[in-house]
């Protein structure tokens, strides 16, 4: 429904589905290509995570100029 949602506005969208059988490192990765991404001026990391993904170690490895959700914490300079 996001994706919709996005098209019917006219804001370019982007999905990544990784299996359930998704790594630690397969998630990371995924963050780490969306971080990247010049095309890319926000994301989120849809939750819940599958067990066994370390979801906090997830959600630090956005970009926090790039934090949707806002759940980056603050940075040094309370930004």
């Amino acid at each position: 429904m996001k994706h919709d949602d996005c098209q019917a506005i006219g804001i370019k969208s982007f999905a990544e589905h990784l299996d359930a059988t998704a790594s630690q490192a397969d998630v990371e990765a995924a963050v780490d290509r969306f971080n990247a991404n010049p095309e890319i001026d926000a994301f989120l990391v849809q939750l819940p995570l599958p067990a066994g993904i370390n979801e906090e170690q997830v959600l630090l490895r956005v970009d926090y100029a790039k934090d949707v959700d806002g759940l980056h914490p603050p940075t040094w300079d309370g930004s």
